[in-house]
């Protein structure tokens, strides 16, 4: 339509300096519907953004207590083309010319995640990890849940790259990275943080 070709679906990046503002603007076929942001950081190409994405607007839908108690509405949303899947997509804003944004998936489309993190101390540059919750890990049931870390760095599929954590009928928060405070710590050294109910008890 012709709002989602204008300013509206498009990246405003404004200067700290008070210079003029730079707009990047997506497709018109590419809709950008984002929920949490993961970290921002600039480096020789531009300027980086993950955020958690979706196919649509995932506050329209299955939000009352009342579809989440029905297992079969839930879990029906996985099997039917996946419209309720939220996966975590890197952007790359370039800040000269004309510049075109391009981007790419960095969690497991397979499997719904959201409430991202990283390392505080990262916030603003670089960063090879993250942790977010994640859903449908059964690829059958929607609160089939775990805690994932992906790392970033490794090359490797973002599947494939993943460790999680999970325990049947346990449902895991977001996590926090508590980050060591030893000299020269990894990045994703330190405690990580998060309370999960025991659905049985």
């Amino acid at each position: 339509s012709d709002v989602c070709s204008s300013d509206l679906n498009a990246f405003h990046i404004v200067p700290l300096d008070g210079g003029e503002t730079i707009v990047r603007h997506l497709p018109v076929e590419d809709r950008l519907y984002y929920i949490h942001h993961a970290n921002t950081y600039e480096n020789e190409s531009g300027v980086v953004i993950d955020l958690t994405v979706a196919n649509g607007n995932v506050f329209s839908g299955d939000l009352t207590t009342k579809d989440e108690l029905n297992k079969t509405f839930r879990d029906s949303c996985y099997h039917d083309a996946k419209p309720c899947i939220n996966w975590v997509r890197r952007f790359l804003l370039p800040l000269k010319g004309e510049g075109v944004i391009t981007s790419e998936v960095i969690s497991d489309l397979t499997v719904k995640t959201d409430f991202v993190r990283i390392n505080k101390l990262y916030h603003g540059r670089k960063h090879c990890f993250y942790w977010g919750v994640q859903w449908w890990s059964d690829h059958k049931n929607k609160a089939s849940m775990a805690i994932a870390k992906y790392d970033l760095c490794s090359n490797r599929p973002p599947a494939e790259s993943k460790i999680q954590w999970a325990r049947p009928n346990w449902y895991p928060s977001e996590a926090i990275l508590v980050p060591s405070t030893e000299p020269g710590a990894a990045e994703d050294d330190g405690m990580l943080l998060f309370t999960a109910l025991d659905g049985t008890s």
